[in-house]
């Protein structure tokens, strides 16, 4: 049962999902003198296995390592499985080749377009739109098939970069930029409307109050930032 499950997501799935033709001209440039690994926004079964399947349609380098930036938090993660350590498995694959790594990100585009902000109890249970766990995602893939396709990301040295938090930071504004290019702008979190709008009112507060609370809320919401 589970292997026609495989098989059938395989086939109808994730064949022939588009992939731009100078996105493979590049990475075969690339790899000619890097060891490329390939990174995903979050990690996912089904996101690395349409990757897989790419990259054996455009006969790109076989042996390029699939990572990922996060882990996506439903109901079935447990906090060891969120624990990622993204550098320590890249010096891992430098220690492996000769060849210097180059970071590339990946991102698979649905087509979707966020139309609010915050959390819903779907998002917990099945994960959120922007790192949704595998039956929300599959959901996405089987609605918007047509219209799947790769978009990669500039390709990031990893000899240049200067710290894990560094590193993240650098993929994860990559990932935005993707988003917003490609899916558009998330949307604004009603906190993050209220300080835009200047509705916080003073209302007999003193400045050092009114400011603490506006920081508060930027960090709650730093994510719709």
């Amino acid at each position: 049962m589970l292997r026609w499950f495989n098989r059938f997501i395989s086939r109808l799935l994730l064949k022939n999902i588009s992939y731009a033709e100078e996105h493979v001209a590049a990475i075969k440039e690339l790899s000619k003198e890097h060891k490329l690994v390939f990174i995903l926004p979050f990690q996912s079964a089904l996101l690395v296995a349409a990757l897989r399947r790419a990259i054996k349609e455009r006969s790109l380098p076989s042996e390029t390592p699939i990572l990922y930036l996060s882990t996506p938090q439903t109901l079935l993660t447990t906090p060891k499985k969120r624990k990622n350590d993204l550098v320590a498995l890249l010096t891992l694959e430098q220690s492996k080749s000769t060849k210097p790594i180059l970071i590339v990100p990946h991102m698979l585009i649905l087509g979707r377009r966020r139309t609010r902000a915050g959390r819903s109890a779907m998002d917990l249970v099945f994960g959120t739109r922007d790192s949704p766990g595998f039956l929300r995602l599959l959901t996405s893939l089987i609605l918007n098939k047509h219209n799947a396709h790769w978009q990669i990301g500039d390709s990031i040295a990893l000899s240049e970069t200067e710290s894990k938090h560094n590193l993240r930071f650098v993929l994860r504004r990559q990932f935005r930029r993707l988003e917003e290019t490609h899916i558009g702008p998330r949307a604004k979190s009603y906190d993050r409307t209220r300080i835009l709008r200047g509705h916080i009112c003073f209302n007999g507060r003193s400045k050092a109050r009114v400011s603490e609370e506006i920081t508060t809320l930027f960090q709650r919401n730093r994510r719709a930032f």
